[in-house]
């Protein structure tokens, strides 16, 4: 058997027609966000993978 939820928004607000809000980008501060394509969010699934990634790429680049 199933548990019912506790939360009263899975029944009171139907999320079906949702969409994401298009001026989100307007109230965040830009330096500190990145938006990545899938196939890379895929890839680097949390922060600090990225970070990783990005500083190890960056320290190739000053080798060479």
């Amino acid at each position: 058997m199933e548990k019912a939820s506790d939360d009263p928004l899975d029944v009171e607000i139907d999320f079906s027609n949702s969409r994401p809000n298009p001026y989100w980008l307007g109230v965040v501060d830009r330096r500190c966000v990145r938006l990545l394509d899938d196939d890379l969010a895929k890839s680097f699934p949390d922060d600090a993978s990225a970070k990783d990634a990005l500083r190890v790429l960056l320290s190739t680049r000053k080798k060479a």
